[in-house]
């Protein structure tokens, strides 16, 4: 099965022929006059165009569809035609429409050099061996008050001395979503939130939080750290699809720096 990239290449494709139709001359210049000898219908999009929509429309060869369902996606391809016809010939639109073209042939031309295979088995577990040895150590399941200035933070954090709960100061005084949780941001790993964000709470235990105030660019947090646990890796099977469309990601980036 092709990777994620191959289908954006279709549905790129698509769009570009869609575009090139909408531009086209209309059926009585010499330019339609081509087009009707190439066997395109008057009124009708051309046949690789229709055969490109359908296929990235049902994921399946238009050989195949009900002709229900062919001619259901043919009206609406007619109708995205129409609304491209209305466009403006401006500068952006047509920059606009020709990266669309080069992104689309370039991504052709990496799926006709089997860019888009799907990846061994071998290549999967290596590259599961190294998702895994990258997994930082420890996962933390922690708790914040965020605000937005300095005085707000001395005021939670005199509420803290006071001997109110986090979890209460937090329902009161957090500017974020979390304070219907009293603060609690679940379990988090290293590289998920802002550096100053994880220094601060691999230095805690659990239970403890921060006394002076930390600054991300989300604003200042006070930080408690719940609990901690060594990482649990995730199975196999159940990142494997995410493996081979990052290898294939990987192969297209190295195409393109050929």
């Amino acid at each position: 099965m092709k990777g994620q990239a191959a289908a954006a290449a279709g549905c790129t494709l698509a769009a570009v022929l869609l575009v090139a139709c909408s531009a086209s001359p209309p059926s009585g210049s010499a330019g339609g006059s081509a087009g009707a000898a190439a066997g395109a219908a008057a009124g009708e999009p051309p046949a690789a165009l229709q055969e490109e929509f359908l296929r990235r429309e049902t994921g399946q060869p238009a050989s195949s569809l009900q002709p229900e369902l062919r001619a259901r996606l043919l009206a609406r391809l007619q109708r995205l035609e129409a609304a491209a016809a209305r466009a403006t010939a401006s500068d952006a639109h047509r920059a606009r429409g020709e990266i669309a073209r080069v992104e689309a042939l370039a991504q052709v031309a990496a799926e006709e050099a089997g860019v888009y295979q799907a990846p061994g088995e071998a290549q999967l577990r290596e590259a599961y061996a190294r998702f895994v040895a990258a997994l930082p150590a420890t996962d933390y399941h922690v708790a914040h008050i965020l605000v937005a200035t300095e005085g707000a933070a001395l005021v939670a954090l005199a509420r803290l001395g006071k001997g109110e709960s986090f979890g209460s100061v937090a329902a009161a005084l957090s500017a974020d979503e979390s304070r219907s949780r009293g603060g609690d941001l679940g379990w988090i790993q290293p590289g998920k939130l802002p550096q100053p964000f994880i220094d601060a709470v691999t230095k805690l235990k659990p239970g403890e939080f921060t006394h002076s105030p930390v600054r991300t660019p989300y604003g200042l947090h006070i930080i408690r750290l719940e609990a901690q646990r060594a990482t649990s890796a995730p199975a196999y099977e159940s990142v494997k699809a995410q493996l081979a469309a990052t290898l294939q990601a990987e192969r297209y980036e190295a195409f393109l720096g050929r």
